[in-house]
This record gives structure tokens, C-alpha cells and sequence, in this order.
């Protein structure tokens, strides 16, 4: 599948969903693969995150700290989050202040959703982002800390 150049994207993820997360070692060691298209990568990951496969955050987080392609960044970003790969906690913070508000926003997403608290503060100073999103997200990922994470809000507004 990964020779044919015929086969979109759309069509590549219907065929491999239809094979499950029983591939999700396969797909992870395609990713590695220098001459597999980056399309085909984006989907890969996609696939990858979507089926929680955490044997493949040792990967994604390589493709976050090496690639240069901002969507590259954003899939596994959103990949780690979504399987809520908590090793990759540190490398996801230090791209809050990406140059990128898509990346940083992505990332302040990612931390809440695997409960990276111990980031706390890192996240309030990107409430203070120029971008809404960042900001939002940022909001979004402190409130879902409980307790701790709405305390912290409610100071950065004022009505504590």
C-alpha cells in the first residue's frame, strides 16, 4: 500500500481501519521509513492515536522533536494526547511557547488531556498567549486539572 500512489487518503485509512489496531505495529515501523510519502505518515499517525497504540509515543516523540513540517508536529501532538501518553508530558511542554500558535495551542490541549498538572504553571503563562485559541486551550487544560487547575484560573482573573 505504501507504493501506491493511485490510493488517497481517504481510501488508505478506510482500507487500513478495516484491518484494526492489529497493524499498529506495522504502521509504527512504517513511520520510520525515509521514503514513505509524508501524507501517508500524517495518516499513519493519525491511525496510531486514534487506536491509543502507546508502544508508538517513543516514536511519536521523535517525530515532534525532529520534524520541521508544523503538521507533522500538530498529528503527533495530537496523537500523544489523545492516548494520553504521559512520558511524552515534557517534551509536549517545552512547545508551548512554539512560534507556531497551532502547535502551542495543540500542545496546552495535549497536557490537560493526560492530566500533566505538574505543568500547571507553565500553562497559566500561556493564558496569557496573543492567540485565543492558545489561550482557550490553555483555560480548557487547567479547568480539567480540578480542583487545583480552577483555583489557578480563578486567580489569573481576579475573583479569587
Amino acid at each position: 500500500m505504501t507504493k501506491r500512489e493511485d490510493l488517497g487518503p481517504d481510501k488508505a485509512a478506510e482500507i487500513l481501519l478495516e484491518f484494526g489496531n492489529g497493524i499498529c505495529g506495522e504502521l509504527n515501523l512504517l513511520l520510520n521509513k525515509e521514503d514513505l510519502p509524508i501524507k501517508r505518515k500524517y495518516l499513519i499517525i493519525d491511525l496510531l492515536g486514534y487506536w491509543q497504540y502507546l508502544e508508538s509515543g517513543p516514536t511519536l516523540l521523535k517525530l515532534l522533536n525532529t520534524s520541521k513540517d508544523n503538521e507533522m508536529k500538530i498529528r503527533s501532538i495530537k496523537a500523544l494526547g489523545g492516548m494520553s501518553y504521559i512520558e511524552s508530558a515534557p517534551a509536549l511542554a517545552a512547545h508551548l511557547d512554539d512560534k507556531d500558535y497551532l502547535v502551542r495551542s495543540e500542545v496546552a490541549k495535549a497536557l490537560g488531556k493526560i492530566g500533566a498538572s505538574e505543568y500547571s504553571d507553565e500553562i497559566v503563562k500561556s493564558l496569557g498567549d496573543k492567540n485565543w485559541w492558545v489561550r482557550y486551550n490553555a483555560a480548557q487544560a487547567l479547568a480539567s486539572f480540578g480542583e487545583e487547575g480552577i483555583t489557578l484560573l480563578e486567580k489569573m482573573a481576579g475573583t479569587n
